[in-house]
């Protein structure tokens, strides 16, 4: 059943995502907000499929950290293509930090570039770093929170990598805070995964961690220990509900 399930999921997101990027092209002209809002209808049609066909639906807390202040650099864990698509209906008006192969893929791409992304080559040592720290600069400027994935890309759950700096410099550089995300998207749709599991994906906001005083490797650091506690907790929380179903 999860594998059927799974297939007219995948066949529901190609089919909302040829329609929306292909009727997002008319919206060029249009002013950024409204591009926005258009393809936040896309997100919000697959987490639609999410929860009906493959009964995955997810929670939050923390939301109320988000609206402390006027723009600040998301942090958050990257484990599965989950967060990537639900980002932009429960976060405030952000800008993705994206790599810049993904501006390749039809249709999806596509909405990637009237988002106006910020597209990193991640090869590009020096140089994007400082397109990161100049594009991203702009975009609070504007008034709109940067999200980052600071690991630098999917990581299957269990496993670790090093956090990037960029978000980091880029946090301090611009006197904004960054807020820490945790989930575990990863227990339910694998990285690169075909197969959508049944459940509830956690997810928890942080306090935002004011960046005053503060070096880029130090801020990194505090916002890698309260993902890593966070997701900690979200884990324990997970496992306890796998014991009791197991026990009926």
């Amino acid at each position: 059943m999860i594998i059927f399930r799974s297939l007219l999921f995948q066949l529901g997101m190609l089919l909302l995502t040829v329609f929306y990027g292909v009727l997002g092209l008319f919206t060029f002209p249009l002013p950024h907000i409204f591009r926005y809002r258009f393809f936040s209808g896309w997100a919000i049609g697959i987490l639609f499929l999410l929860k009906w066909v493959c009964h995955l639906d997810y929670k939050i807390t923390g939301l109320e950290n988000l609206f402390q202040q006027n723009s600040c650099v998301l942090y958050s864990k990257h484990q599965s293509a989950w967060e990537t698509i639900s980002a932009i209906t429960f976060l405030p008006i952000h800008t993705w930090v994206v790599k810049k192969e993904l501006l390749r893929i039809p249709f999806f791409g596509w909405a990637l570039k009237l988002l106006n992304c910020i597209a990193i080559d991640r090869d590009g040592g020096r140089s994007a770093l400082k397109k990161l720290i100049h594009e991203g600069t702009e975009a609070l400027r504007r008034g709109h929170h940067v999200l980052i994935y600071p690991e630098g890309t999917r990581v299957a759950v269990g496993e670790e990598r090093e956090y990037q700096i960029g978000g980091a410099m880029l946090a301090v550089k611009a006197g904004v805070p960054v807020v820490p995300i945790a989930h575990n998207a990863g227990s339910f749709w694998k990285k690169h995964g075909f197969l959508i599991r049944p459940g509830t994906i956690e997810v928890m906001i942080g306090v935002p961690i004011q960046t005053e005083h503060l070096q880029a490797r130090e801020l990194n650091a505090l916002a890698k220990q309260w993902i890593d506690e966070a997701m900690n907790q979200i884990q324990s929380r997970q496992s306890a509900k796998i014991g009791i179903t197991n026990q009926k």
